[in-house]
């Protein structure tokens, strides 16, 4: 009898962990498997569970695309990347003036580059974006990593998967 009861009270103990890993570990935005994506002059890493949308098609390569959206399952958070072979415009985030307003403009910085960080928040307070873009108009390259989000919140809960995501680009040359 001591025994059954101690097997039922370790069986107990077990299915609760096991509850416990399940709901607060695989659902961690920072614990998700990732997936590599190629563009035409690219790949980055992205959460398995994102859907792809190729935005601007290559300028300078006949197969692939210069940038793309990594959209979460509820809409609630998406990544960006834009990173053609040289230079060009991101012209699929451009501030929509009719629906958006900048709300900051700043400096990031880099492995020693230096760009840009603009904040964007919807007009009708639906969503924020934030873009790094570093244009190196020197060596005419360019490339812009963003993030658009709900609300602070969901911005958190993602940051990690966000660097993630952003640490993994790897550009690639002729």
């Amino acid at each position: 009898m001591k025994f059954r009861i101690s097997l039922f009270i370790a069986l107990i103990v077990c299915v609760l962990v096991a509850g416990v890993q399940f709901t607060y570990g695989a659902d961690k935005p920072s614990e998700k498997e990732l997936k590599k994506y190629e563009g035409a002059w690219f790949e980055i890493m992205y959460p398995a569970d994102f859907r792809v949308e190729p935005s601007l098609k290559s300028t300078t390569n006949t197969e692939g695309f210069d940038s793309a959206l990594f959209i979460s399952p509820s809409n609630e958070i998406s990544f960006y990347v834009f990173s053609p072979q040289w230079s060009g415009e991101p012209s699929d985030v451009l501030l929509n003036e009719a629906t958006e307003k900048q709300i900051s403009l700043g400096e990031v910085e880099k492995n020693g580059a230096k760009g840009s960080l603009v904040t964007i928040e919807a007009k009708d307070g639906s969503y924020f974006r934030m873009y790094e873009d570093f244009n190196d108009k020197e060596n005419n390259t360019r490339h812009v990593l963003g993030i658009r989000y709900k609300d602070q919140k969901t911005l958190e809960q993602y940051k990690d998967l966000y660097e993630q995501f952003k640490a993994s680009l790897v550009q690639f040359a002729d």
